[in-house]
């Protein structure tokens, strides 16, 4: 799967999509599948990026690119 900012862009669209009343059940269902997938593949990628962000060992930008994806994943990026 991408990392990063793509996949920030990847789980707020995614999640527009959710929303979106014009989008089919069709859809929707891909999307909750996508965002399922990241989730369940992402867990570690996040987990190890939150210790990065709290680390003392981190400089600090290594800790605030590390923040920065984090807020993307929980849909702060849109």
């Amino acid at each position: 799967m991408s990392t990063g900012g793509d996949q920030g862009d990847i789980v707020a669209s995614n999640k527009a999509n959710l929303d979106d009343k014009n989008s089919s059940e069709e859809s929707k269902q891909h999307s909750k599948q996508i965002l399922n997938s990241i989730n369940s593949e992402g867990g570690d990628i996040l987990a190890a990026h939150k210790a990065t962000a709290n680390s003392a060992n981190a400089s600090d930008e290594v800790k605030e690119r590390s923040r920065k994806i984090l807020e993307e994943g929980e849909g702060g990026g849109k």
